[in-house]
């Protein structure tokens, strides 16, 4: 064996025996560690306990010690409070008054402004019914002297045929009749009818629509007060929505029983 290699045989035995050594110090370690370790626990657990009692008692002397400091300082908020409370509330009572105040003249008002207004509309409206009222008359002025005029031909065209000969040419009648029809149905087209109350009938409840111009004697007493004759007809206007006006009333004769008309000789 040479040299060299007894020099590689002495390194891997330094080697061996340093890694042997290694193995010993952690197998001894670890027998030491333990033995040690129950110590080493109930120490930390004593240390454990001291720490934790101590940091107790320290809270404990805190409290103590700040627990007057916290009252009073409690105590100068609650009474602060107080005062800024009872400042305000005096505030606010006096606000009140004054809104209160204003409240009830804005009502005052109020309801003078709707008094004069009802009043207002009240007099618009009695204005508008007169001012329609007076309109309606004056309207119904025209169209009842516009209407009468063509009545009044109406009766002479039938006073006229009516005093005709019975020799009259009988086309120069006709014609006549032509025109009086014609007319009449000009005027019940713009809503004026003609109208002629049938003889026998009451008198009595027709008295708007009917003219007594002369009396005829009869010895019947149920006949006593109807109508015996026309001597003119009547007519009245017509128009949707409104109540129908006598334009003229019918001129007619009534009947009247003798006796009555003896004793009022």
């Amino acid at each position: 064996m040479g040299i060299l290699d007894k020099v590689s045989n002495l390194f891997k035995r330094r080697k061996y025996l340093r890694e042997k050594d290694k193995d010993i110090a952690a197998e001894l370690a670890q027998t030491k560690l333990g033995e040690i370790a129950p110590e080493l626990v109930d120490a930390v657990r004593e240390l454990q306990k001291v720490v934790t009692g101590a940091a107790y008692d320290a809270v404990e002397a805190a409290h103590d010690n700040l627990q007057p400091v916290f009252s009073e300082a409690v105590a100068e908020v609650v009474t602060g409070a107080g005062e800024h409370y009872d400042k305000h509330e005096a505030r606010l009572d006096t606000l009140a008054e004054w809104l209160t105040e204003r409240i009830d003249l804005c009502e005052k008002h109020i309801a003078e402004q709707a008094e004069q207004l009802t009043t207002f509309r009240e007099a618009h409206s009695e204005q508008q019914l007169e001012l329609r009222r007076y309109k309606e008359g004056y309207d119904w002025k025209i169209l009842k002297d516009f209407s009468l005029r063509f009545v009044r031909i109406l009766d002479n065209l039938r006073s006229t045929i009516e005093a005709l000969p019975d020799d009259c040419d009988a086309d120069h009648r006709n014609r006549l009749g032509d025109v009086y029809t014609e007319i009449l149905f000009a005027l019940e087209a713009g809503g004026v009818e003609q109208f002629m109350p049938e003889a026998g009938t009451e008198f009595a409840g027709q008295e708007k629509q009917l003219k007594v111009v002369g009396k005829a004697a009869t010895e019947q007493e149920g006949q006593h007060g109807c109508v015996a004759s026309v001597r003119r007809p009547g007519y009245l206007l017509t128009q949707d929505g409104e109540p129908d006006r006598i334009l003229r009333p019918a001129e007619v004769e009534i009947f009247e029983v003798l006796q009555l008309q003896g004793e009022a000789s």
